[in-house]
């Protein structure tokens, strides 16, 4: 959990008892993220192949982002 409560199992806003469902524990949010890009993979490989996909570096400052992403829209034709 990124922000527990401060007694375990009880919310902190109303006191009543917290849960966490079986879709939201960390194993399983892992593995339906892994299957998404296993699923993912040959339409992103395909267009790539094409030329069609851009990847651009969102890590970066926040206006070298945007220079790239102004780039690659420049580069488009219709």
């Amino acid at each position: 959990m990124f922000n527990p409560s401060k007694q375990e199992g009880v919310c902190d806003k109303c006191g009543g008892p917290l849960k966490q469902r079986a879709d939201d524990r960390e194993e399983t949010v892992r593995q339906r993220l892994q299957v998404n890009v296993e699923q993912q993979q040959p339409l992103l490989d395909f267009y790539t192949e094409k030329g069609y996909l851009k990847t651009i570096d969102g890590n970066q400052d926040i206006s070298d982002v945007f220079q790239e992403v102004t780039a690659v829209l420049g580069t488009i034709s219709e």
